[in-house]
């Protein structure tokens, strides 16, 4: 179910921007070309967006705790000092600052698609519950605008 439900969201981002593959893959490559100036820092953006490292980091002290617990010995003022050396990092690494537009170009995209499409996600998401069609009998109608109109 959760490797369909992401089907769904990339199969909207597609259909609303058909070029999305492509100048993901171009943004990947521009990536490969720009050499991070600390990389003990930029390494914690390689496999997570810059936001989501920051918003980890910016966890409540008992939140962090339990979805980090191997990091649990990080106090709340040094988790502040990490965001602090952090976001002075993306500021001056040409690597890590186009990293991060780029996961903020794209979250945005991803979170105004999400709202355009809410109603297709949620009868994608009901699949399982009693009296729905089935998958292979529903299929959901997308709001998403095709480029070639």
């Amino acid at each position: 179910m959760e490797s369909d439900f992401f089907d769904i969201i990339n199969e909207i981002l597609c259909l609303e921007d058909d070029d999305l593959p492509n100048r993901l893959e171009e943004q990947n490559e521009a990536l490969a070309g720009l050499k991070c100036t600390n990389p003990t820092l930029g390494k914690w953006f390689e496999k997570c967006t810059v936001s989501y490292v920051i918003a980890a980091f910016n966890l409540s002290e008992k939140d962090f705790a339990a979805q980090f617990p191997h990091l649990r010995h990080v106090t709340g003022d040094q988790r502040k000092e990490i965001v602090d050396s952090f976001r002075q990092h993306i500021s001056e690494c040409p690597r890590c600052g186009r990293r991060s537009s780029y996961d903020l170009e794209f979250e945005k995209k991803l979170e105004a698609s999400l709202i355009k499409n809410k109603e297709v996600l949620r009868s994608h998401l009901s699949y399982d519950e009693p009296d729905q069609p089935t998958e292979e009998n529903h299929k959901p109608e997308l709001k998403a605008q095709s480029a070639h109109r």
